[in-house]
């Protein structure tokens, strides 16, 4: 996907507000016009990648009504869901400075900017003061223009001022209640009908860029399942056609759903190095059956070169499976008619089929179509339907891009990734393992051949004078990938070895959410984006590691203290679920009393301080981020997460033979574990309601992402309390009471 720092701000802001949209219906279709705008993630246009995936046209942004002399605008729909906002605009004209409160009362709650919009002249000041009410606020820019105030905040008192010089309109809103509407906005002297609502800045940044190639990546996911006609197709043969008929059905019903999402999809094993993205006729986006026709979806083949690369294989399907992790990612959050699950086993069965044709059986020479003999080194261009070799030539970019492609494939089957083992891996993990292929080698092997066939044929110092820098920089982040990725994995294999040895085990799980699963995509990010050359980083000084992990933990707790005093209903109800569970408890155990008997002083005989200070915290940690997270399935899972644990203490308080012993021993760090918990579960349950409110289309997408990222933060917050709670519960809940009792 190609994100250009100067890409016009309307689109952006299209395509932030119509992702959700896009992936309900199918990733690729909108009932939108479109434009065609290259797209080097799919592999359809050149042997780079690029393809010209469709692209949507922007929808309209803000614009003041005609002759809005009466402070009547027309805000586009940005105040829809802000109760405080009656339709009008305060006229205050005439005053160098204004000032605008946080906090006020609305949306249920001290959760507005009163007043929600103002008119201003030019050059007026604009001062926003917090009321101290609602919890943390802050002030973040929408549209047409570049500020923030910082962090969320709930210290009665602050003040945030920004001059607006430039007429034309100003939204705004507060990060950690823009879902519940508290939003503002800002006419500035009298714009005319064509101002909109774009950024004061032209620049994208690098976080904008990051959140729109997410939803745009998966708005064109299906370039290569619904509108890949310009490509080698699958079934290609009568082969491929029995293998076809046999796993459609097996990956429908582990997917849970009776169909595909797509009428006769397009399925491609490799894009053509060159083709014409346009339609042969107009889509059909809904047939008879609700889905969108793909047989509607064909590109123009008469203009397309009927020739693939390994770069069009390599960029094709390293966008599928890094979507079929997506899609993983994602199995509770995206709707059920798009069928994740599905499409997430489609993507990895495409793959393995075409690294099974370009590398190993598919050639017309009795080797891999794209593969110089019995050898992984790769040829140029390859004719299929004429099984002919167009450019046997050995380029650098053709072999890092597969590298690419490659090592991505090998981390889905040597972590047992959903699409990859389900229905049955094609291809197997390493030579010996199971696969329906069953070649004498495996994903493992393939990859570390391509590697090093890669590395012994092109020596960096060379390969700018065979092509471009451009082309070093690509070889090098992919070498580099592979190796990191690689050596991570290793890496963390052995880590939990030794925490498996040392009994500390329980540190893996938040391990891998934290660290190993977010380094590498980042990684993979970040490189890739490096040598296409579209996204820059931030600038400026970066924070020491230090300096970060304690601004981050402070900002984690102001998260939780806000979360706690912004919802005591869900509290409440937390609590009461957790009671009702320890009662349940307590009564169900009354049979097993003398029976099985529990004792504290027992279960402590052989404690470890520091090993169970590490055990108890990514224990309890990793039990709140799954209570929080679940509750994006409408908040049952959280409100049974919180049940069952209060079930669980209700047992073992029941059962236990010396109470006051057990009550001793809880005491010191319960009283920051268990609210921790019922945070936690609180947490859950707010997500399961802005979940229902997106369904629902009561909640923007931007509104859900903002739901999600505070929720974020409160879990930081909950990692600190727990840390400590961890550190009690190893070295002084198991020791301190003993001196009295």
């Amino acid at each position: 996907m190609t994100v250009h720092p100067d890409m016009d701000p309307a689109r952006r802001r299209f395509l932030r507000l119509s992702g959700i949209a896009a992936v309900g219906a199918i990733a690729g279709c909108s009932t939108e016009t479109t434009t065609d705008t290259p797209d080097p993630g799919d592999g359809g246009g050149n042997d780079d990648g690029a393809d010209g995936g469709a692209t949507p046209t922007a929808t309209p942004t803000p614009t003041p009504t005609s002759g809005s002399g009466d402070g009547q605008f027309d805000f586009g729909g940005w105040l829809r869901d802000t109760s405080n906002y009656d339709g009008t605009t305060a006229d205050m004209r005439g005053n160098g400075s204004i000032t605008i409160d946080v906090g006020a009362s609305a949306n249920d709650g001290a959760f507005g900017f009163a007043p929600p919009a103002v008119w201003v002249d030019p050059g007026t000041e604009v001062t926003w003061e917090w009321t101290g009410d609602g919890g943390g606020h802050n002030v973040v820019a929408e549209s047409s223009g570049d500020f923030r105030s910082g962090d969320p905040t709930s210290e009665a008192g602050t003040s945030f001022s920004q001059t607006f010089d430039t007429a034309g309109i100003v939204t705004y809103y507060c990060n950690p209640h823009r879902s519940m509407g508290m939003k503002g906005a800002v006419v500035v002297g009298d714009p005319d009908d064509s101002a909109t609502a774009t950024p004061a800045s032209q620049e994208y940044s690098f976080q904008a860029a990051s959140f729109d190639a997410y939803w745009y990546s998966l708005y064109n996911m299906s370039t290569n399942i619904a509108m890949s006609a310009n490509g080698v197709p699958f079934p290609l043969n009568e082969q491929m056609e029995q293998l076809q008929s046999q796993r459609m059905p097996a990956m429908l019903e582990n997917a849970e759903v009776d169909r595909p999402p797509i009428t006769d999809p397009n399925l491609s094993l490799a894009s053509f190095t060159e083709g014409d993205p346009s339609f042969t006729q107009e889509p059909v986006l809904e047939d008879d059956t609700g889905r969108p026709d793909a047989s509607t979806l064909a590109w123009d083949k008469s203009n397309s070169s009927l020739v693939v690369s390994p770069s069009s294989v390599g960029w094709t399907h390293l966008k599928g499976v890094t979507w079929a992790k997506n899609f993983q990612n994602h199995f509770d959050l995206l709707p059920g008619e798009m069928a994740p699950k599905f499409r997430a086993q489609l993507l990895t069965t495409l793959a393995q089929v075409g690294v099974n044709a370009a590398i190993l059986v598919g050639g017309s020479r009795g080797n891999g179509a794209l593969t110089h003999g019995d050898s992984f080194e790769f040829l140029s261009e390859y004719h299929p339907s004429e099984g002919r070799i167009v450019d046997e030539t050995r380029r650098p970019h053709h072999h890092s891009a597969m590298l690419w492609f490659l090592s991505d494939l090998n981390s889905l089957a040597q972590n047992g990734w959903f699409g990859y083992v389900n229905p049955r891996p094609l291809i197997p993990k390493e030579a010996g393992a199971d696969g329906v292929f069953d070649p004498p080698v495996g994903i493992q092997e393939i990859t570390d051949g391509v590697a090093d066939a890669t590395m012994n044929l092109f020596d960096a110092s060379e390969v700018a004078s065979m092509e471009s820098t451009r082309s070093v920089g690509q070889m090098l982040a992919a070498v580099g990938y592979y190796a990191i990725a690689l050596g991570t994995l290793l890496a963390f294999s052995t880590l939990v070895g030794v925490l498996t040895v040392v009994e500390v085990q329980a540190l893996a799980a938040p391990l891998a959410y934290l660290a190993v699963a977010p380094v590498l995509d980042l990684l993979k990010t970040g490189l890739y984006d490096a040598h296409r050359g579209v996204l820059s980083p931030p600038s400026g000084a970066v924070p020491g590691l230090r300096r970060q992990l304690t601004s981050g933990g402070r900002r984690g707790v102001r998260a939780v203290v806000g979360f706690v005093r912004e919802s005591p209903g869900l509290h409440a109800l937390a609590l009461a679920l957790g009671l009702a569970g320890a009662a349940m408890g307590w009564a169900v155990s009354e049979p097993l009393v003398g029976v099985l008997d529990a004792s504290i002083a027992e279960r402590l005989a052989d404690h470890v301080p520091p090993l169970a200070a590490a055990n108890f915290f990514a224990n309890n940690w990793t039990v709140a981020i799954s209570t929080a997270l679940s509750g994006v399935a409408l908040a049952v899972p959280a409100g049974l997460s919180v049940w069952f644990n209060g079930v669980v203490l209700g047992v073992v308080a029941r059962l236990e033979v010396t109470p006051i012993e057990l009550a001793a021993f809880v005491l010191p760090h319960g009283i920051f574990e268990i609210p921790s918990i019922l945070v936690a579960g609180a947490l859950g349950l707010h997500l399961g309601v802005v979940t229902w409110r997106a369904w629902r289309g009561r909640m923007g997408r931007e509104a859900l992402a903002d739901a999600l990222e505070r929720a974020f933060w409160v879990l930081v917050g909950l990692g600190v309390v727990l840390a400590i709670a961890g550190l009690i519960e190893g070295f002084i809940s198991p020791y301190y009471w003993r001196v009295f009792i």
